[in-house]
């Protein structure tokens, strides 16, 4: 059980990590 836990959090903070690339490249770069 422990190891899906720990599968499942690592997916998790890959999706946030993935999030904040992608707010702070639109911030960087603004589309105007």
């Amino acid at each position: 059980m422990m190891t899906v836990v720990l599968i499942y959090m690592s997916g998790f903070l890959v999706v946030v990590a993935a999030l904040l690339v992608a707010m702070i490249k639109t911030t960087a770069r603004p589309n105007r």
